[in-house]
């Protein structure tokens, strides 16, 4: 319970914020770093369906927040059970 004088944390962990939502592109307002561009914890700022969007948003935070650090993920499986990605690296001629 919040007492009366008492601010609500309004920040999840990055892995609490992935389970929020399904399969939404999510950007995040970060508030504390597990290390340099590690992420641990933020604030969810928007979620949507579209990458676009959430583009759209990250462009407008940062013009209206400059030197606050944002963080986009995917909230749902990158790659679908089932799949086999091969990466391959650069050729080189012989």
């Amino acid at each position: 319970m919040v007492k009366k004088n008492e601010k609500k944390d309004d920040t999840f962990r990055i892995d609490e914020i992935r389970e929020m939502f399904d399969n939404e592109w999510v950007l995040v307002e970060v508030t504390r770093l597990r290390g340099p561009g590690q992420p641990s914890r933020g604030r969810v700022l928007a979620h949507h369906k579209s990458r676009m969007r959430i583009a759209r948003m990250t462009r407008k935070f940062h013009a209206a927040n400059p030197g606050k650090m944002s963080y986009t993920l995917f909230s749902g499986e990158v790659i679908p059970k089932g799949v086999v990605v091969v990466l391959v690296g650069p050729q080189t001629a012989s």
